[in-house]
Order: C-alpha cells, then sequence, then structure tokens
C-alpha cells in the first residue's frame, strides 16, 4: 500500500544486500504497483542496501566489486544446475533465453493498464519469473528455493490482495 512504500523499499533493499537476485527483479515489477509510491520504495531500498554495503566499500572497494559483479559474471555452472545438463556452447543461449523472456514479461506488465497492476496481478508473474530463474541458473541450491515458496505461496492465496469491485469500477 501507499503507506508501506518506504518500508518495503527498506526490505527489499536488505533482501538486495543479502542476495543481490532476485530482489531487482521483485524491485522492478513493484515499481508497476498501482499502489506503490515508487519514489519512497526506491528511497528505502537504496539507502538499506547502501548502508549495509557502505562499510565493505570502503574498507575494501576492489574486493567487493570482484565479489559482487565480477564473480557472478564468471562464476562456473554447477553439477546442481540444470544447465549442466547441456552441451558447453549452450549456455550462453540459456542466459540470453533468460534475458529476454525476463525483458518480455516486464515489459508485459508495464504495458498493462495501470488500474490492472496490483499486488494480485503481480504475484503469478512474479512466481513464474523466480520460478524460471532458480530453475536455469548457473548455481540451484536449497536456500534459493526460500526466494519461491513465499511468491508462489501468495500467488495461489492471490484473492486477499484483489481490490474490493467498488474499487474496480
Amino acid at each position: 500500500t501507499r503507506k508501506r512504500s518506504l518500508a518495503a523499499g527498506v526490505l527489499l533493499g536488505l533482501s538486495i544486500a543479502t542476495k543481490q537476485m532476485p530482489g531487482p527483479l521483485l524491485g522492478v515489477l513493484m515499481l508497476g504497483v498501482d499502489s506503490v509510491r515508487w519514489r519512497r520504495l526506491l528511497a528505502g531500498a537504496v539507502s538499506a542496501t547502501t548502508l549495509i554495503y557502505l562499510p565493505f566499500f570502503a574498507w575494501a572497494p576492489r574486493e567487493m566489486i570482484a565479489n559482487l559483479i565480477l564473480f557472478n559474471l564468471v562464476r562456473p555452472t554447477n553439477a546442481s544446475s540444470i544447465r549442466a545438463l547441456l552441451p558447453p556452447g549452450a549456455e550462453l543461449w540459456v542466459s540470453l533465453a533468460q534475458l529476454l523472456v525476463v525483458t518480455i514479461c516486464i515489459a508485459y506488465w508495464f504495458r498493462r493498464p495501470a488500474a490492472t497492476r496490483d499486488l494480485a496481478a503481480l504475484l503469478p508473474l512474479a512466481a513464474v519469473l523466480m520460478v524460471g530463474f532458480v530453475a536455469l541458473n548457473k548455481i540451484v541450491h536449497g536456500n534459493y528455493l526460500v526466494w519461491i515458496q513465499p511468491l508462489v505461496a501468495l500467488a495461489i492465496a492471490g484473492a486477499p490482495f484483489e481490490r474490493p469491485a467498488a474499487a474496480r469500477a
């Protein structure tokens, strides 16, 4: 809701500071929810992430960049991933397909009429994107499944988030 946009942003920022993905994806989708004040959401997310990362960047900036960005770009595929079953040349194509699907889903979300972009509509889309992201990731660990569980549960129980019929009209 509009009153909780800052708190949602702070929690999103803490999520991003803990594990970089899928926080940004959810943040982008949340910007399209018509009941979210996007400036407050972004302010909360940036502030929380900055407060967590700042001491580490001040202490060892090169190592932080190497760990947060470069490591994830060159990280090899783990045997736990579906990608391990693919031929070596297919990995780039899987990554590009993932990026394409995410781009299409975000475009679909923002092309919807603003009146239809509420939490009840966001949850199934976010759940599908999260399942695809985790399933096709280079590394699949049990703790990554924790990202999926709340979204799927909320998507299934999306009715509590729907607007009353009078508010939709």
